[in-house]
């Protein structure tokens, strides 16, 4: 992160403000339970459905083939994981 106007301390102390309002109103506005529900929801249907066309078909082969170490399995993983995560998990993770 740069600034033109705040020095680099300045900067530290606003990301660190900001954290730790979002870990305090985490369950009441940051990110509320149906909010969560929702959003892990859309999680899985994209990875359930993660390309679109040929050229997005490439590049998941590849990803999947030599990022994720030959992992074809991946995508089922994450859904696995996703679906399996409750929101207290999240809450305690995030803080």
């Amino acid at each position: 992160v740069e600034s033109n106007s705040h020095d680099s301390r300045d900067l530290l102390a606003r990301f660190e403000l900001m954290i730790e309002q979002f870990n305090h109103h985490l369950t009441d506005t940051a990110l509320p339970q149906e909010r969560f529900e929702v959003i892990r929801s859309s999680l899985v249907e994209r990875l359930q459905n993660p390309v679109n066309n040929l050229a997005e078909m490439g590049a998941l082969l590849s990803l999947l083939a030599f990022e994720k170490e030959g992992d074809f399995d991946y995508f089922k993983k994450r859904i696995a994981a996703t679906q399996e995560l409750s929101y207290e998990q999240f809450v305690a993770l995030a803080k």
